[in-house]
């Protein structure tokens, strides 16, 4: 290990055990989406644990029992229609849905028994059996466009990119470590990101020419990798190069980059790290030219802006990130995707 990577480690390691001293009493962290928010911790708990060589619900990792307490929560807040299992962040169904699916999948417990709550309506399922009725519903929710809104009402509820990105996180970490989605997924998802995309090259949210930014584009390029797009792939070459023309500019409002002093846009930096690491990217280059090695970037942002208590503090970029919890979340994850560099 060199010396950044043991500076991040490092980095890491302070803001795990803050996060698991800010565990709600429930089980949950957060405020603003439990769900979401706890399945997000419960991955960068998890990779904390591989990092140690161990796995997050072994009694031989020492945050075992905060891992535990965070699953007992999700289980316990699962429903079941005659789709399959969800979870609902008031109202918003698919977004915490895909997030807990990532977080079953990374675990690499297929075989553990949920006996947390003989009431419970998931009691006795594997984790294995528990996706594979997740996977169901979120196949039934997925939208004609290929995309995902917030809930499954077709007719008052559009899809948009954050929640479709969050969702395929689910189903490639499932796609990397078991089983992968119903090909039909895979077809309708082709027009989505077609669609998306906009003439510059990065992505909107709800449409393609609205909220374009680097958080919306790397969870396209996210999407690509999911359809196994080559690194040759011409959309995808944009979308890097939408990146790289705007990685100096500030993010906010109406503005498309991912840092902005003194608080970077943390789900940002998640996501163009996701996009980024999954295709291996060393460097980016501008349009005149100029190579930007944003390995480098994010992490000297996120080590500067980490609070001594190992926290991030939350920013006003978005309601989201109001969310300090999350805010810190997010930047975790970041550190620990560079490191690994890989799901």
């Amino acid at each position: 290990m060199n010396k950044l990577d043991e500076t991040i480690q490092f980095s890491v390691n302070r803001g795990i055990m803050w996060l698991s001293k800010n565990q709600n009493d429930d089980g949950s962290f957060g405020e603003l989406y439990p769900i979401t928010t706890t399945a997000l911790a419960i991955l960068s708990f998890t990779k904390h644990a591989q990092k140690q060589g161990t796995l997050p619900l072994s009694n031989m990792y020492m945050f075992f029992n905060t891992v535990d307490k965070a699953f007992k929560y999700l289980f316990e807040s699962a429903k079941i229609d005659e789709f399959g299992v969800y979870f609902d962040d008031y109202g918003n169904t698919n977004m915490p849905t895909g997030t807990v699916l990532a977080a079953l999948a990374a675990t690499d417990c297929d075989d553990f028994l949920i006996g947390y709550n003989e009431y419970l309506p998931i009691n006795g399922y594997t984790f294995n059996q528990l996706k594979g009725e997740i996977i169901n519903y979120l196949t039934f929710n997925q939208h004609a466009d290929g995309g995902w809104g917030e809930n499954n009402n077709y007719y008052d509820v559009f899809s948009n990119n954050i929640t479709t990105g969050y969702v395929i996180l689910g189903l490639l970490m499932e796609k990397c470590y078991g089983s992968c989605a119903p090909k039909s997924v895979f077809t309708k998802l082709e027009n989505w990101v077609q669609y998306i995309q906009s003439e510059s090259g990065g992505a909107g949210n709800y449409t393609p020419n609205e909220g374009i930014n680097i958080l919306n584009t790397g969870f396209l390029i996210e999407q690509m990798f999911f359809l196994n797009y080559p690194s040759s792939n011409i959309s995808l070459r944009w979308a890097k190069q939408y990146m790289a023309d705007n990685w100096i500019k500030p993010s906010g409002y109406l503005s498309p980059g991912w840092n902005n002093y003194p608080v970077a846009d943390y789900q940002a930096t998640f996501t163009a790290t996701l996009g980024l690491s999954l295709y291996d990217v060393e460097y980016l280059k501008t349009s005149n030219r100029v190579c930007i090695y944003w390995y480098r970037d994010i992490v000297r942002v996120l080590l500067s802006q980490q609070n001594q208590d190992g926290s991030w503090p939350a920013s006003k970029v978005s309601f989201e990130q109001s969310d300090q919890v999350l805010s810190s979340i997010w930047a975790i994850l970041t550190l620990e995707y560079i490191t690994a560099c890989n799901l």
